[in-house]
């Protein structure tokens, strides 16, 4: 697979400073994990490092940080009695987990720019059988008395949950119920759930960003991301090779009305959602309703391209057979070659503007079909080859906001500095003539700017 070794050497090749989890104050403790380490250690060091990470997990209060050493690490507690797939580790409220290390740093500079994530495994007994894999490798509970603290997830490989029985049935890779959760240079991979995706998140605000979901299955919706009434922003992230009923990666429902001006609830930046299979929804898919919050959400210097869908909406379905319809944000992105019999590229209720749609129905301000003529598609590059048309073609009035502060300068509501690569944003390309709207240089179409 090609395209995934690519795209996953692009994200963990960001810069440490735009960590969207900062690192905690000296007023919590660091607890140091280390499988390779004899038990018995108080985890205050590296040379006494706790060996389970199941034990730092139970120590740790608001306000600490877990380091944990690179190696394979496999939960063991319980969530139901007797029952040992129920085994999951719980991210406590407001702690801080880090993975990646080689086990002597302390500094998290010192981790570099291209570490290896630490592996949380869901794969509990024969390594060759999945149905006795943990349910979900990795919980997070809000609690009412602190939500706000916010816990953390950075620098993981998150794998091999199989949420396959009803109970258990969403979240195989991570299931949020509630609280404040930031993610980071994290990887979902192989995972397989009934209805939920390798990552389920419910009644929670949740930020998350340079994180990769790669082949990942459901039977239900969502094979990579299942969003379901909460607030969730995406950002410098990648979807390749998931597989669901609706919504091949990405999946919401229930979500709360847009407001101009506002953050919006569910929003995806500089995002690649390629080579995902559904139903309906190849890419992804946005939920109607009956009652309450229709799926919402808003794509913004995105590239979805190369998802089928087998009834409509290869790229993006957003419903809109129910009382309250879904609806799609598209603005100065990349939606081409998906496939599907019936709208190969956006099914439903889209508003677009200032972005290259293939299959040329979509008019509006700023929007064009033109091939955007990539580097190799075919190998999962889908950087802007030489003259390509979304070069300087944007709309700078609609560059996204920094919500993730990819820069680290603790500004969220600036336009968002850096592309997919962490490489700045707004660049011009003289020998590209600008087709864009805005004073100075033109943001680019998609993902990557060139």
């Amino acid at each position: 697979m090609k395209h995934i070794t690519f795209q996953i050497a692009a994200f963990f090749s960001l810069a440490l400073f735009s960590f969207a989890i900062p690192a905690q104050a000296q007023t919590g403790v660091r607890w140091h994990v280390d499988s390779n380490r004899a038990q018995g250690g108080d985890g205050l060091g590296w040379p006494n490092a706790i060996s389970s990470l199941d034990v730092a997990l139970s120590e740790a209060l608001p306000g600490d940080e877990i380091w944990v050493a690179r190696g394979v690490y496999r939960p063991s507690v319980l969530q139901t009695p007797r029952d040992s797939r129920s085994a999951a580790f719980t991210v406590p409220v407001g702690v801080v987990l880090r993975g990646g290390f080689k086990g002597r740093e302390t500094a998290l500079v010192q981790r570099g720019e291209n570490f290896t994530p630490t592996t949380l495994s869901g794969n509990l007994g024969d390594l060759r059988d999945s149905s006795d894999n943990a349910y979900h490798v990795v919980l997070s509970t809000g609690d009412t008395d602190v939500t706000y603290l916010a816990s953390g997830l950075d620098g993981f490989s998150i794998r091999d949950g199989n949420a396959d029985r009803w109970g258990h049935a969403r979240g195989a890779g991570l299931r949020v119920s509630g609280g404040f959760l930031r993610i980071q240079n994290c990887t979902f991979e192989n995972n397989f759930s009934m209805l939920g995706g390798a990552t389920y998140v419910t009644g929670a605000n949740v930020r998350i960003k340079s994180t990769a979901w790669i082949n990942n299955v459901t039977a239900g919706r969502g094979g990579g991301l299942s969003i379901q009434a909460a607030r969730c922003q995406v950002v410098n992230a990648h979807f390749a090779g998931n597989t669901a009923d609706r919504g091949g990666a990405i999946y919401a429902h229930s979500i709360e009305s847009f407001i101009p001006g506002l953050e919006p609830p569910v929003s995806f930046v500089n995002v690649i959602i390629s080579n995902n299979v559904a139903n309906r929804g190849g890419g992804v898919f946005l939920q109607g309703s009956q009652w309450s919050g229709a799926g919402g959400a808003s794509f913004s210097h995105c590239t979805i391209s190369r998802n089928q869908a087998f009834e409509g909406g290869g790229g993006v379905f957003a419903r809109t057979g129910t009382p309250i319809p879904a609806i799609c944000l598209i603005q100065n992105s990349i939606v081409w070659e998906n496939h599907a019999p019936i709208s190969p590229d956006l099914a439903g209720r889209q508003v677009v503007s200032f972005s290259n749609i293939s299959d040329g129905v979509w008019g509006g301000l700023g929007n064009m079909s033109t091939d955007p003529l990539f580097v190799d598609p075919g190998a999962g590059d889908f950087h802007l080859g030489n003259q390509s048309p979304c070069i300087d073609a944007g709309s700078n009035e609609l560059v996204e906001a920094d919500l993730a502060d990819l820069d680290g300068d603790g500004i969220r509501f600036e336009a968002v500095p850096m592309d997919a690569d962490g490489h700045r944003r707004l660049m011009d390309d003289r020998q590209v003539v600008d087709t864009g709207v805005g004073v100075g240089p033109i943001v680019d179409l998609g993902a990557y700017e060139r």
